[in-house]
């Protein structure tokens, strides 16, 4: 793997990416993707990287991970795009791949929407480049076919995809985990990817708004994000401002006047505590008895109702929920009949009451 010039001189080159990542506001994506590729950074572009990731210096080395903790409308995506078009196009993989054999730089993201969006900014930067989209030879609305035997892919997050020679792999605008058919996770869609990496020694890079204190964005953060992380995983976290200085604050602040909770998460790249998962939810998804919204009254069983009540009074972005549901046992199994919620405002007697007569 022999990269053809450096990411420095294809974020400053017009002919390249250059046009795409110019000016002031691009500082901390350029930053970032210099570093992560073991670049040397200068002094701006170094103090905007200790402020991303709180390591006092650069790794000077190439990392293998790079996980970005980010907010909303902060440019991410056009960030990952840069770096699939990197590994696809100016990165040589004649030494790793054998004769006849193509490399896959691969988008995954968690819903076709996502991975279309993530995909045409990848397309976007080739296309506006004189000398990348020379490269292409072959297209189709999901794919590039690269004359340096690579194929710039996007897919869904699904285990039985995941397994290919990749010489790079992106997950933009995720969330803390992915859900497919109820049953694959975060780990579960890196677990399959990582092993893919390693002949090409591909990079893996992961982008997401951050939310629950769990999954596996969590526990890189947890681990990783610091002086003290692993210098070969790269963890970086920014607000939407930190990283796209052009968006109005006044939408930040009307975004957290409306859900404090939400736009705290969403804009300014916090991790939502009042969130968390008891049980595991590949086994809650194996549990739900899917179609079934609520089950008639029968006899035979002995019915039980929990409630947890509130004052349906709003108080902070919409307010605490009056939440109820109904189960029965049947032998050793529980099981839940009707659960439902009202939001405030509302009259907590009359909810009450209204639960009473069910």
């Amino acid at each position: 793997m022999n990269p053809l010039l450096t990411m420095r001189e294809a974020l400053t080159n017009p002919k390249i990416m250059g046009n795409a990542f110019a000016g002031p506001t691009w500082l901390a994506w350029r930053s970032l993707l210099i570093a992560s590729r073991g670049e040397e950074l200068n002094d701006e572009e170094r103090q905007v990287f200790t402020e991303l990731t709180q390591r006092h210096h650069e790794p000077l080395e190439r990392v293998d991970e790079v996980c970005v903790l980010k907010g909303r409308r902060g440019g991410f995506t056009t960030m990952a795009g840069a770096s699939l078009v990197f590994a696809a196009c100016l990165i040589d993989y004649s030494d790793v791949l054998g004769p006849g054999e193509r490399g896959l730089a691969l988008c995954i993201a968690p819903n076709a929407r996502q991975a279309q969006i993530a995909f045409q900014r990848a397309e976007g930067l080739i296309d506006a480049s004189e000398m990348l989209r020379k490269m292409v030879i072959g297209r189709t609305a999901e794919s590039l076919t690269l004359s340096n035997n690579i194929d710039l892919e996007v897919r869904p997050p699904a285990l039985d995809t995941c397994a290919a020679s990749l010489p790079s792999i992106s997950s933009p605008t995720s969330r803390h985990y992915f859900q497919v058919e109820g049953s694959n996770t975060d780990a579960e869609i890196l677990n399959s990817v990582r092993p893919s990496l390693i002949t090409t020694g591909g990079q893996l890079l992961i982008g997401s708004t951050p939310y629950a204190e769990e999954g596996e964005l969590y526990r890189l953060y947890r681990n990783h994000f610091g002086p003290n992380g692993d210098p070969k995983l790269l963890v970086a976290k920014g607000t939407s401002r930190q990283t796209n200085p052009t968006l109005p604050e006044l939408v930040i602040t009307r975004a957290l006047e409306r859900d404090p909770l939400a736009a705290r998460s969403e804009f300014l790249c916090e991790f939502r505590a009042d969130i968390s998962t008891f049980i595991e939810r590949v086994i809650i998804e194996r549990c739900i008895d899917r179609g079934v919204t609520s089950r008639p009254y029968d006899e035979r069983f002995q019915y039980i109702c929990f409630a947890d009540v509130a004052s349906g009074i709003a108080s902070g972005g919409d307010g605490d929920r009056y939440a109820w549901s109904i189960g029965h046992r049947e032998n050793d199994q529980i099981v839940l009949d009707f659960a439902t919620e009202r939001k405030p405002p509302f009259d907590a007697g009359a909810i009450t009451a209204e639960l009473a007569s069910i």
